[in-house]
């Protein structure tokens, strides 16, 4: 198995098991492998989230909003050497 390859299979894992951990509401494993001093754009307001604990707050509005059980899904593209993974909340 090439290094690609294997770092797509590593980055795929962790968003999986990232955006299960969302599926659960478990706000600790969701932020467990996020840097203090992350930058997150997202909708809705506040569009920018400037560090971890900014970041936790966007969940109390994502959690109020989602039902049971929150339903998603992850996408991940691999492309020329860049890495992108979105998870998308599904619509009741």
């Amino acid at each position: 198995m090439s290094e690609n390859v294997k770092d797509e299979v590593a980055i795929r894992n962790l968003v999986e098991n990232w955006a299960s951990t969302v599926r659960r509401k478990d706000l600790d494993a969701i932020l467990l492998n996020h840097s203090p001093d992350m930058l997150m754009f997202d909708v809705p307001p506040p569009l920018e989230s400037k560090g971890l604990e900014a970041y936790k707050k966007t969940w109390d509005l994502f959690f109020s909003w989602a039902h049971d059980p929150v339903k998603s899904r992850v996408c991940c593209k691999f492309v020329d050497g860049m890495r992108f993974a979105q998870l998308m909340p599904c619509v009741h």
